[in-house]
């Protein structure tokens, strides 16, 4: 709960207490006019201050939403995107790694259903992201040092000598990836905690991955297409079958709905477009995570 609940709930209760006692002793001594008119006034402030709360206290949501693919090939068994963009990145790291764990602690999840498969991969590679450099835009400066003649190179600066982060260890990841039955949990991640604002937490159910604070949530949803491509990976042609006459090859595209949400008690927060800036970079990072 947000500390500001019950600060508003007394804040409310006692001004009406306030009223009440106010117009109490003002119809008592209704022969002073003064005393009447200061408890009119009272009343007037109160009614302009709930006014107030009413309609500056507004919750903000938006929504985005990201796309990815990824093939199955259990022939292998495997599953990855086809081609990444590169050959070295954090992504393909992630998911053939994690790809490879899961041929070889559970090789027949590969047979059974390849639905939870793409989504369990597409929730454990966002959680990869989140601890990634790419990832860590709070409360960070971030340089991209491009030479003339030489490739780019990405630098982090903290803002303050003393971080004021909420971190979740990569260990803490994994435990929330086995609660929700990933069946990924157990796989590498990249051993970085992330840093989070402060009095963030972090959860991972069966289908989404939320990061909660008083100030905001940004909730990332799986939402699978229901559709699957059999054509080859490369040329496009049918691929040759299983000797149950399944397509060797799978390729599902699934989803991520993104709710972006700004609590209505911190909506004027001296330092809401920190957060703001976090949130829209955090999600035009995974953005770029899944779709380039």
């Amino acid at each position: 709960m947000d500390p500001l609940e019950p600060i508003l709930i007394a804040c409310i209760g006692a001004l009406f207490i306030s009223l009440l006692t106010a117009i109490t002793l003002a119809w008592q001594n209704r022969r002073s006019r003064n005393l009447a008119l200061a408890a009119a006034a009272l009343v007037g402030v109160t009614l302009f201050f709930l006014t107030q709360l009413r309609f500056e206290l507004q919750s903000a949501t938006t929504s985005e939403f990201i796309l990815t693919e990824l093939g199955i090939d259990p022939t292998k068994p495997e599953i990855r995107q086809w081609v990444y963009r590169t050959e070295s990145g954090w992504r393909r790291t992630a998911e053939v790694y994690a790809s490879n764990w899961l041929a070889a602690h559970n090789p027949t999840a590969f047979s059974g259903d390849r639905e939870k498969i793409t989504s369990d991969l597409v929730l454990f590679s966002l959680a990869y992201f989140l601890q990634t450099p790419e990832a860590h835009y709070w409360d960070v400066r971030k340089h991209s040092l491009v030479g003339k003649y030489t490739g780019g190179i990405v630098k982090f600066h903290p803002t303050s000598a003393e971080r004021k982060c909420a971190l979740v260890t990569s260990a803490e990841i994994s435990s929330q990836l086995s609660r929700s039955g990933n069946l990924l949990a157990g796989a590498p991640l990249f051993d970085q905690s992330v840093c989070l604002p402060p009095s963030s937490v972090l959860k991972i159910t069966a289908n989404s991955l939320i990061i909660r604070n008083y100030v905001c949530e940004l909730i990332f949803t799986i939402e699978p297409s229901g559709g699957v491509g059999f054509s080859s990976r490369l040329s496009g042609e049918e691929v040759s079958k299983l000797p149950k006459g399944e397509s060797r090859l799978e390729t599902r595209t699934t989803g991520l709905d993104v709710e972006i949400r700004f609590f209505a008690l911190r909506i004027g927060q001296r330092d809401g477009d920190e957060y703001r800036q976090w949130s829209s970079a955090l999600v035009n990072g995974a953005r770029n995570w899944f779709e380039k």
